[in-house]
This record gives C-alpha cells, structure tokens and sequence, in this order.
C-alpha cells in the first residue's frame, strides 16, 4: 500500500478500525478485515504506516508506560496529574480514567472513591543504594526479615470473597486456602494487601519461583497449601 503523502488520521479515527477489525466475524470477516486494513494504511504517512504495522504485531516499543500515559491524559483534557494518578491507582484502569477525565473532568477524577470488588493498583516497595541511606531518607525505622512471597489484594463483603494478583487478575477459584482464611478474620467488609509464601513439610519457606508455580496452578490438588500474609488494610467494614 503506498503510504499517505499528508497526515490526516486521528487516534479516533484508528480506534475506530481496530474496533471494526476485532467485531468483524463470519463467513466474509477475512476479506472485510482486509479492506479495512487497505483502507486504514492508505490513510497512514510513512511513520504513521510503520507505528501501526509494529502496534498490530506486537512489536512496538514506544516507550508509552503508565506514567507517561497518565500525564498524556491530564495534558490531553486539562486535568491535575494528580487526580489522575489517583483515580487510576484506585479504578487499576487508564482507560478508564481518560473517559472520566474526558466526560467529568477533575470532579468526576476526585469523585472517583476505592470500591469493593474493583481492585486497585497495588503500593510497591522503593529500593536505595543501602540500609543507611533508606533509614536516612525514612527516619525513625522498624526493620524486619521479609520473605519473598506472591502478592494479593482480598477482597470479602459478606460471604463474598475476591482474589486478586499482582496485575488485578482474578484468582479467587486457584486459592481456596485464602478464601477461609479472609473468611475468618473478624470483620465484615475489608480490602486487604498481603501476598502468599508456600511451605515445605519442615516450615521451610518455597523459593520464590516455586511459590509462583505453585500459585498458578489450576489443580489445588497437585500443589502445596499456600499461606497468605497481610500486612496492610485499605478498608475495613465503611472505613477507608
């Protein structure tokens, strides 16, 4: 396909495409797919062509991380980064956070508010060079062992117990181990952060590797019990 002598797309304009190539289905999709696709590169500029061709095969790297995407969508609708960083961490959804930015602006991203059932991104540890130099930068400090184990997020209202990974995948049906144990804890609603270590026979820790496989085995028959540990609450019965 030769390449557009101008640019004349807009990000609309692809998204649009990529829809009608991923809905298109039935006896006539490949041929429909292929003129979409014909029609979608006439209209690309040679960079244009060559930023698609690596987006649609996986290739493309662009360097577009998070961070970098969350202040896209501030600058792109005039909203505090701020609140657009939080409404992320607490929806785990940039997307989602551009349609409310687009739609409610900064009202609609400060009323955004954590809810049960809708994971949130997790906080992760900070590194330094050093202990010194991290209890400098940290003040007064408690320091302990830490075994490396799998994350979660538990979420329970009532009988009803969600778990989630690391990227907010549910895994509730993969961990009955941690169902009971959120079940049991003394409270009603809750969304705790913790993370799941396997054990040998002897109280052995697993390395981590193995507590991972572990973990992502579907069969809870063929795999060790995992143990859950939870070291921190984001909400417990209406609090926050």
């Amino acid at each position: 396909v030769a390449p557009a002598l101008a640019p004349s797309l807009t990000v609309r304009d692809i998204d649009d495409q990529l829809n009608l190539l991923q809905s298109t289905t039935g006896t006539q999709s490949v041929g429909v797919r292929r003129a979409t696709l014909h029609a979608l590169f006439e209209r690309a500029t040679v960079s244009e062509g060559d930023f698609l061709r690596r987006l649609l095969i996986g290739e493309l790297r662009q360097g577009a991380l998070d961070g970098v995407m969350a202040e896209a969508i501030a600058l792109a609708n005039n909203v505090s980064p701020h609140l657009v960083r939080r409404a992320a961490m607490l929806t785990g959804s940039l997307g989602r956070v551009a349609g409310i930015a687009r739609d409610g602006g900064e009202p609609a991203l400060g009323a955004v508010k954590l809810t049960m059932f809708q994971p949130v991104l997790p906080m992760l540890a900070g590194s330094s060079p050093s202990a010194a130099e991290a209890i400098n930068e940290c003040g007064l400090s408690s320091v302990e062992f830490k075994l490396d184990g799998a994350r979660i997020q538990v979420h329970r209202a009532g009988s009803e117990v969600k778990i989630y990974t690391l990227n907010l995948n549910d895994v509730t049906a993969r961990l009955p181990e941690v169902v009971a144990a959120a079940l049991a804890l003394d409270a009603n609603e809750f969304i705790v952060d913790g993370e799941v270590l396997g054990f040998f026979d002897d109280d052995r820790p697993h390395a981590f590797q193995d507590t991972i496989s572990h973990f992502s085995t579907e069969s809870y028959a063929t795999r060790s019990s995992l143990v859950p540990f939870f070291f921190d609450c984001l909400h417990a019965d209406g609090t926050d």
